[in-house]
């Protein structure tokens, strides 16, 4: 260890956990020595039933000044109950990270009393996280998973910690921050231990200002059930500002909530078998406690009623501002290809990083170790394919020497990838949005061995969104280049021969125009010189300067145009046709500030999307709306009209209906003067009706005799 004050200048009741933590603790250190980057620190083992001994002990560690670094403290339960807490420090006063590995399943342990001191020591605490980690019914078991829990968390921050300094990001700890696309719980899966659900401050943070802004309905009890649900995951939370209010009971809002959920649904005509069985299936799960398993019901729940987040879409559609002002006007090189071809690992060495081979849970991959240029740190990279670019990210590079300036590289996302559609449409307008206002660009394919090892499967999509992008293609596709990646050396002389033998052997791909025209391009560009990646021993100045010489794309604004995957675009069609079924219900039960919400929607749907099944389903709400309010207007007048052509008698219930139709006009006038235009009658319509027909009864009682039975009638 390398300081041992507070660490081991104290009398020892629980040597084994310490001891065992301590020198498994060095052994990890020295195993990965060269990737340790911040200093790792076992605090000596903490009890619950000693007061202060925790506060006590971190500030012998605050006023030690340790800076970055790590600490791991066994802490005691109670009995034989013993969990695991991990704090990371980004400075010797500010907690940049805690995580609390408690193995015990169904455990009663909640960390208020630990925040509490936490927040009291060090206020500036940026992230409580609960990850996944192993875990047995017997609390004497706990002892030796706190150790493992410990070590596994420790060396996975280290490693996170590198990849964050050189620009890479494992997939390894997949918590969801403000970049997530649609979600705040991530599901794993685990073959001998229960898994907990990943949740972040900023998670909660969006939740909570999403229900709050939505008028009452089913889909903001399900926003408030999740929001709530994800505090009994991870306990009580201490945010350190005012933007979240925590309910003093918990369990009490999500019961009332579940109750007012059910109603809702009843009252909004959603009761499908698969809407009610999800309700009661939740039910259970609050009743067993299980947070994590009535986390991921009431997500399932909420994409029935909803298939896009159009908060979390709207949300996403507002970060691309960074990327547009770095590009506007700039020479740019577009890398298009499917999520794990290789990307963001092709900029990384094109921008002058140092690759190095590794292993990753089995797997060959290439990461940077030696990143030289500042907008990498952006560019992540992963063995899996899980999709770790979810923006346009742009990097500059000079083309003699990689440091900032004379093109721009241009990382990613992968189309239809693994992190839904919202992030799927935000990318698929914003990345145009961005490309359009670019001086030039020079569009670069990744291929890699698994694109082409599939009969062409994965590369037959890619070619359908390029040629989305990139409607004019046969015009353009001289622009073109191409580079392939993950071909094994025995592999890399045969690829002209095996795109060859595909082409020789297409059925019915010979009738997709747009394939056709890449592959024969595709065909034609390697016989001359193919361009096979090896970012560990190829040279990048070479690679670079071939792209950069180049032909490219002048008018990027009359060449590329906005483009959806026809799996999102499903997706928005099956979430407008929903909107308008609830917008027709709640028209007729005039709940019209929920009426407005969806309209704005809508409205601000179709601005983004500009799709003509959009503004048909817009236009049919208002005429639906609008029809609505005329038939009630022509109902409340046509009784009045009725009893005046036979001179009967008005009944109570004839002026208390009226009067009803009257409340709802003026709960429609917000619409009206928002929406549904002047010609939609206004709630003054029935009161101006009224006035006419008082004048028109007193005038006929003026040219009566006061004995006339008409007379008598009237004035009844």
């Amino acid at each position: 260890m390398e300081d041992s004050t507070p660490f081991e200048n104290s009398s020892n009741p629980d040597l084994n956990i310490d001891t065992v933590l301590s020198n498994r603790l060095e052994e990890l250190k020295q195993k990965f020595s060269e990737r340790f980057t911040i200093s790792i620190y076992a605090l000596k083992a903490v009890h619950n039933n000693v007061p202060d001994e925790l506060k006590e002990r971190l500030m012998q560690i605050r006023e030690k000044g340790n800076g970055q670094c790590m600490i791991l403290i066994p802490y005691n339960v109670e009995g034989v109950h013993w969990t695991g807490i991990l704090l990371k420090f980004k400075t010797e006063k500010q907690i940049e990270l805690i995580q609390f590995l408690d193995p015990v399943e169904n455990s009663k342990f909640h960390p208020e009393k630990i925040l509490n001191q936490l927040a009291t020591i060090y206020p500036n605490t940026a992230c409580l996280r609960w990850r996944p980690i192993k875990k047995h019914s017997d609390p004497r078991q706990s002892k030796n998973l706190t150790i493992e829990n410990l070590l596994k968390a420790a060396e996975e921050v280290q490693f996170t910690n590198v990849q964050n300094n050189t620009g890479m990001s494992h997939s390894y700890d997949r918590t969801f921050d403000d970049s997530n696309a649609s979600s705040s719980l991530n599901e794993e899966d685990g073959s001998n231990s229960t898994l907990t659900t990943s949740v972040t401050i900023e998670n909660l943070k969006n939740l909570y200002n999403d229900f709050h802004s939505m008028p009452h309905c089913s889909e903001r009890s399900i926003i408030n059930l999740l929001y709530l649900f994800s505090l009994k995951l991870i306990g009580r939370v201490i945010v350190s500002d005012n933007s979240i209010l925590i309910p003093d009971q918990i369990e009490t809002e999500i019961a009332e909530q579940l109750t007012y959920l059910k109603e809702r649904l009843k009252i909004e005509e959603l009761q499908s078998i698969e809407m009610r069985d999800l309700v009661e299936t939740c039910l259970i799960n609050v009743k067993d406690e299980n947070w994590q398993v009535a986390l991921i019901t009431m997500r399932k729940l909420f994409n029935q009623i909803s298939p896009l987040n159009m908060q979390e879409l709207f949300r996403l559609i507002e970060k691309f501002d960074d990327a547009s002002h770095l590009i506007k006007e700039k020479d740019i090189i577009l890398f298009l290809g499917e999520t794990g071809s290789g990307k963001s690992t092709t900029i990384h060495f094109l921008a002058g990083s140092q690759m190095k081979h590794e292993k990753v849970n089995g797997l060959d991959h290439i990461i940077p170790i030696n990143v030289r240029n500042p907008y990498l740190k952006k560019i992540t990279t992963s063995s899996f394919t899980q999709s770790e670019t979810r923006y346009i990210t742009p990097v500059p590079v000079n083309v003699g020497g990689h440091t900032d300036g004379d093109i721009i590289l241009c990382d990613t996302p992968g189309f239809e990838n693994n992190y839904g559609a919202e992030v799927d449409i935000a990318n698929g307008i914003c990345i145009i949005r961005v490309v359009k206002e670019c001086k030039s660009v020079k569009p670069v394919v990744i291929i890699s061995n698994k694109s082409i090892g599939d009969r062409c499967h994965s590369m037959k999509k890619l070619v359908q969104v390029i040629v989305g992008l990139i409607p004019g293609i046969q015009d353009n596709i001289k622009t073109i280049s191409y580079i392939f990646t993950k071909f094994p050396d025995s592999q890399k002389k045969a690829i002209h021969t095996y795109l060859n033998d595909i082409k020789e052997k297409l059925n019915e791909e010979k009738s997709n125009i747009g394939f056709m025209i890449f592959l024969k391009d595709m065909l034609q560009k390697a016989r001359k010189s193919i361009r096979v990646l090896d970012p560990i021993n190829d040279q990048p100045e070479e690679v670079l300067n071939e792209l950069v010489e180049s032909p490219t794309i002048s008018y990027p604004n009359e060449v590329f145009q906005y483009f959806i995957t026809e799996k999102s675009k499903a997706i928005v069609q099956e979430q407008i046709r929903k909107i308008l079924l609830s917008v027709m219900s709640a028209t007729k039960r005039y709940e019209c500030p929920f009426v407005q919400y969806k309209l704005d929607q809508l409205k601000r749907l179709n601005n983004l999307l500009e799709f003509d099944y959009i503004e048909q389903i817009y236009n049919d709400c208002i005429r639906y709306i609008s029809q609505h309010i005329s038939e009630e207007y022509q109902n409340g007048t046509s009784k009045f009209n009725y009893c005046l052509i036979n001179q009967t008698i008005l009944r109570i219930d004839d002026i208390e209906q009226y009067r009803t139709y009257v409340d709802h006009a003026k709960l429609t006038d917000i619409l009206r003067s928002n929406y549904l235009g002047k010609e939609v009658i206004h709630s003054s319509a029935f009161i101006q009706y009224l006035n006419q027909q008082i004048d028109i009864i007193v005038k006929s009682l003026h040219e009566k005799d006061i004995d006339d039975l008409s007379t008598k009638n009237s004035l009844d």
